[in-house]
């Protein structure tokens, strides 16, 4: 790592860029300008990776070239961003220019941790006014990897100043050169100021003297003089153009009236008066920051009131050029408000899917009270603004008082609040569990949608794409399943048409999707899309997020389905894992539910009595409880029942499900075969059979309830001694499961199937793979060790043995993570369990002492 630490003006971008260019860098050079905006961590290391990848340190295929820091960095995150840069084909270079810039916060302590962990492909060059407080450097100095430069090393000698200085028209004596030199104490900037103000003095040696007995500051001093000696129309330039950080000089036009801005940019430019171009095509510049604060000062000064109208014209040009961050920024700094209430109305959507999402909206919260109190548009914007925020009253509150001013608005700008607050509402419904308030604000929004065009809302699209997937994936868990399956569809069309910055919303819609296959039997469909998602959640550094847990969910049904305890488990625990970082009411519920179904399946019935009773008493003090849910907790409390050797409670408690108009529904076939099967426990077979019979013969009954009601019509039959019918049966309870491996109803049946399967290989012989697995997971059917038991001899679950065979390669956690499909956390949770059971400390000694118990085989 290299640090060059100075004030302003002793040259630390220049000395970094000639490096850069001229010093033969070990890689690719990714240069980050920080500024104000970097202070937020997501976008700050937003712009790092792309700097990095632009710069082509970042090849196509490396695990960094899509990640994407979630909105809250993670320690996660930050290893996988260390891992890759450790992975890197060739070293690269990243520098960070006025590291100050970003503030004492988040950031710093990301880089703390990055520094504590610098890769070795990875050359850190930090350009800073102080020495990077709190990068705690004081290891790397001692370990030799550290340079350090200060002013000392940076301040000018009496060669250099002369060679500066000596320019056409300028012959200083030595005894002046020594004034100059002692005055300015060799500062670059000082000395440079001093070249531009006396080679336009008329007598040199009078200026020095007085500069040189002047006892304000050499800054003031200099760049006062040298502002003062350029033309008017240069000055006019200057002062109107240092409101932004940056310009192209069209937009110096805009702010200065003129049309000659590249003309004086190319001036300015070429006679060094501290203007700096921003890339190769010269089309971006900014002023050096010591020249552009007294610009500003002088501005206010000489101008009062004239800021306010420039950064309106700047909002407006940023605005047209599809930047807005910069757009909000000098909206809210030229306080024009009417500008900012329809910009951000009509962008809305696509602001909250960007990168700069976090910025925008704490600009937003700078909008003061009294601007806000008489403007629709801007209530709205404060609705808005709460919109990461997990406060739903707080939200609710925003969306009533901007509501109540819509009438006053003419009807296209009208329809668009409404769009924006029928968007925030549905989510602040959502997250106060309020499922039928929020399907139908999501069905507002997508009514006004139809009626807006794109010149009303240019995010129309983006607006459509999140009202879709918000309407879909409330709609799961109203039971209105085709309508949200429908619906997710159209919004993941649109969000991937939309690109990179819908990434994540495209995550949520894809787990969905895999959610309701899994939820109506396509298991295979259901793996495909929650894989497909975790793998981009994987890809973009995602794997902990709150957009895949629904990814999450979907595979732990299906685990859970197909009889994969270990597996099921694992992924259930990625999916807690996500979602403490953002809980979600339905899936934290349905999370739960899956959790009860795994420990019944455990057989740890008592555990699975108090998770039932926990999620009840949640799911009843939601504001109006889906029927739906409600029902599911009724099939769930059904399946403990039977567990726990209470079939009598089934009856009683699902008896009118016998009566139900459409069995070929979720829950309802499912309450019907639960029913079935107590019927079957309290001896009742023949009612038993009649009840599932209906269900052998409905068209559109999905893989799940066909296998369970043909498994009961089966075993009914065999205790009926129909042997025939009981064989015909099984051959339908296998061929309904075989297709999509629903093995689940065969292992609950236990013992008591294993004569049947042995009879119907040797009388049918058909499905004999699956007869035979099923035989072979039957031959011990009693309960495993107790998970999370501490015997030293307890054995390695399934999942463990999955990680243990990746431990000899050389992935990464991370990349094990990916190859298995679970999160990071979950990956370090099976090696400590990995660790403990084989009474190990690291890696190495798991390996070596697993391949010598034969838990490893080399390939």
């Amino acid at each position: 790592m290299t640090l060059v630490s100075a004030g302003a003006g002793w040259g630390k971008s220049v000395l970094a860029a000639q490096w850069c260019q001229g010093g033969a860098p070990p890689g690719p050079v990714a240069w980050l300008s920080v500024d104000a905006d970097c202070a937020d961590p997501g976008l700050f290391w937003s712009y790092v990776i792309a700097a990095l990848r632009d710069a082509g340190g970042i090849p196509p295929g490396s695990e960094l070239f899509d990640l994407a820091p979630p909105p809250a960095v993670t320690a996660s995150f930050l290893a996988r961003l260390v891992a890759g840069l450790e992975a890197l084909p060739q070293p690269v270079v990243l520098v960070l220019d006025d590291l100050d810039r970003a503030g004492v916060g988040p950031v710093i302590d990301d880089l703390r941790r990055l520094v504590r962990h610098l890769p070795a492909q990875l050359r850190l060059v930090l350009l800073a006014r102080t020495d990077a407080p709190l990068l705690s450097l004081h290891r790397l100095l001692v370990a030799g990897d550290l340079v350090r430069l200060r002013p000392a090393d940076l301040s000018f000698t009496r060669a250099e100043a002369r060679q500066l200085l000596g320019r056409p028209g300028l012959a200083l004596r030595d005894d002046e050169l020594d004034l100059v030199l002692e005055r300015t104490e060799g500062w670059p900037a000082g000395l440079r100021l001093a070249a531009l103000w006396l080679h336009d003095q008329p007598d040199p040696t009078a200026a020095i003297s007085r500069f040189a007995g002047d006892t304000r500051p050499v800054a003031d001093y200099l760049t006062g003089e040298v502002l003062a000696g350029q033309p008017a129309d240069v000055q006019h330039f200057l002062l109107r153009t240092s409101v932004v950080d940056r310009f192209t000089a069209e937009l110096a036009d805009r702010l200065t009236g003129g049309r000659n801005g590249r003309q004086l940019l190319d001036r300015l430019e070429a006679s060094n008066a501290f203007v700096v171009g921003l890339d190769s095509s010269r089309d971006w510049y900014r002023y050096h920051h010591l020249f552009a604060d007294l610009l500003r000062h002088r501005l206010a000064v000489e101008a009062p009131g004239a800021e306010r109208e420039l950064h309106r014209r700047a909002a407006e040009w940023f605005a047209g050029q599809d930047e807005p961050l910069e757009t909000v920024r000098h909206a809210v700094q030229g306080e024009a408000w009417g500008l900012l209430g329809r910009y951000v109305v009509g962008n809305a959507a696509a602001l909250a899917l960007a990168p700069e999402a976090s910025a925008v909206l704490a600009l937003l919260h700078a909008v003061p009270a009294s601007a806000v109190a008489d403007d629709p548009e801007l209530t709205a914007l404060v609705a808005f603004a709460h919109f990461p925020d997990p406060d739903p009253d707080a939200m609710r509150s925003a969306v009533r008082a901007a509501r109540a001013g819509i009438t006053r608005l003419p009807p296209g700008r009208a329809d668009s609040v409404t769009l924006l607050l029928a968007m925030v509402d549905a989510v602040a419904a959502r997250r106060a569990c309020d499922l039928p308030a929020a399907a139908t604000l999501t069905e507002e929004a997508l009514a006004v949608a139809d009626r807006l065009t794109h010149a009303d809302v240019p995010a129309l699209d983006e607006y459509r794409a999140l009202a879709l997937v918000g309407h879909g994936n409330t709609l799961v868990w109203l039971g209105r399943i085709e309508e949200a399956e429908t619906g997710l569809v159209a919004g993941l069309d649109i969000l991937r048409r939309s690109g990179r910055a819908a990434v994540t919303q495209s995550i949520l819609a894809d787990g969905y999707l895999g959610l309701i296959a899994a939820m109506r039997g396509r298991l295979g469909e259901a793996t495909r899309r929650a894989r497909a998602a975790i793998e981009v959640g994987h890809r973009i550094g995602w794997s902990d997020e709150p957009p895949l847990a629904s990814a999450y969910l979907a595979l732990v049904l299906v685990h859970l389905q197909r009889a994969e305890n270990d597996a099921c488990a694992d992924v259930l625990a990625s999916a807690k894992t996500v979602l403490d970082r953002r809980p979600d009411g339905p899936l934290d519920l349905a999370c739960q539910l899956a959790g009860v179904r795994l420990l019944l399946d455990e057989q740890r019935g008592d555990e699975a009595r108090r998770a039932i009773d926990a999620v009840a008493a949640e799911v009843t003090s939601w504001p109006d409880p889906s029927l739906y849910l409600l029902r599911w907790l009724d099939v769930i409390r059904s399946e403990a029942d039977l567990a726990l050797g209470n079939p009598a409670g089934v009856v009683e408690r699902l008896g009118a499900a016998a009566a139900s108009p459409s069995p070929t529904e979720r829950p309802s076939a499912h309450e019907l075969v639960l029913l079935g099967r107590a019927m079957l426990e309290l001896g009742d077979v023949r009612a038993a059979a009649r009840l599932v019979e209906p269900l052998s013969v409905l068209p559109g009954l999905d893989a799940g309830p066909a296998t369970e009601a043909a498994l009961l019509a089966a075993l009914a039959a065999d205790r009926l001694r129909q042997e025939s019918h009981a064989m015909d049966a099984l051959s339908q309870a296998l061929a309904a499961a075989e297709g999509e491996r629903f093995l689940r109803p065969f292992v609950l049946s236990g013992q008591r199937l294993r004569p049947l399967l042995l009879r119907y290989r040797q009388i049918v012989g058909r499905h004999d793979d699956l007869a035979v697995e099923l035989l072979d997971r039957l031959a011990d059917d009693r309960p495993g060790p107790v998970r999370g038991s501490r015997s030293e001899h307890e054995k390695l679950t399934q999942r463990e043995l999955a990680v243990l065979a990746l431990l000899p390669t050389m992935m990464s956690n991370a990349e094990i993570a990916v190859e298995l499909f679970l999160s990071i956390n979950t990956v370090k949770t099976h090696l400590n369990a990995l660790y403990r059971k084989l009474g190990v400390e690291n890696r190495r000694d798991a390996v070596r002492l697993a391949r010598r118990r034969g838990l490893l085989v080399d390939r």
